[in-house]
């Protein structure tokens, strides 16, 4: 009969603290939506087309044709699939001293891809070109305002 259950430690508090490596706690998921659309399908690429139409509304006289055509372009953007992953190495002695390095190391890699993933969200953001101004202060004006030209559907009450 053994007794391998009683681990003896020497006198000595053990605290384990995980280095804060979040850079954000905002959840951009819920600012974006996934593309699914190369799930189960062969192929590492997908082109997304962005249009941009230009034309004005004319009032004209009945049977009348209008003076200007619009004119729709589009600008074409090809994405490929990236991999990524990440890999935490400890060593036997480490985690025989202290078997937290083993949550940790795993704590700090899923951190470390949801950053990762959110430095890649406001990348793509920092590409746009649409801006909302405001003067002085911000109110609450300014902030509606400023939805309104993501055109998102409003999901709050």
């Amino acid at each position: 009969m053994g007794y391998n259950n009683n681990v003896v430690y020497d006198n000595e508090v053990l605290e384990n603290r995980i280095a804060d490596i979040l850079e954000t706690g905002l959840d951009s998921m819920s600012f974006m939506t996934v593309d699914r659309d190369l799930e189960q399908n062969a192929g590492m690429k997908k082109v997304i087309h962005t249009y941009t139409y230009e034309g004005a509304v004319e009032a004209v006289a009945e049977g009348q044709a209008t003076t200007e055509k619009a004119k729709l372009t589009f600008e074409e953007k090809e994405y490929t699939v990236k991999v990524k992953q990440e890999e935490c190495e400890y060593t036997d002695e480490q985690f025989m001293k202290d078997p937290m390095v083993l949550e940790a190391g795993l704590k700090g890699a899923a951190t470390s891809m949801v950053n990762d993933l959110n430095k890649d969200f406001f990348d793509e953001i920092a590409k746009t070109t649409t801006l909302s101004t405001y003067t002085d202060t911000i109110k609450y004006d300014d902030i509606v305002d400023a939805i309104a030209l993501m055109q998102v559907q409003n999901t709050i009450g």
